[in-house]
């Protein structure tokens, strides 16, 4: 099954708008954040940003609070600000483990017993197309 977007890509024809459809009730928001444009200053270092990829072949991890339990999670992962298509997105769930001097929000370290691999619309690893949304 192919990946399934909110959104309409000009670029793109094979996009559709996906509904939430949870099997019993409704998606509940516990943690957001804003998609912000990074400016061109903001950018990672010269071996992470090539000309038409930033963060080549690099992890981003961000720690999520959330606030209450779920059997089910569902993620938003924008690529509004962008102008080519981010690749080879694959996303990792995990809980954080505490770091000496440092709590948890924010911590490198994680909990590898916890890690789950998500997937959408059945795929571990999708491309965003430029101006998406995944779901």
């Amino acid at each position: 099954m192919a990946p399934q977007w909110y959104g309409q890509p000009a670029s793109y024809d094979n996009v559709s708008i996906v509904e939430p459809n949870p099997r019993h009730g409704h998606w509940i928001n516990t943690w957001t954040a804003m998609p912000q444009l990074t400016e061109f200053n903001n950018l990672p270092p010269a071996e992470f940003n090539e000309t038409d990829q930033v963060y080549y072949n690099s992890t981003i991890r961000q720690t999520l609070k959330v606030t209450i339990g779920a059997e089910r999670t569902r993620l938003r992962i924008s690529n509004a600000f962008c102008l080519n298509e981010l690749p080879s997105l694959k996303v990792t769930m995990a809980l954080p483990v505490a770091e000496a001097g440092k709590n948890l929000i924010g911590s490198s370290g994680i909990d590898t017993s916890t890690r789950q691999t998500l997937t959408i619309s059945g795929n571990a690893s999708i491309t965003i197309p430029n101006g998406a949304l995944a779901v």
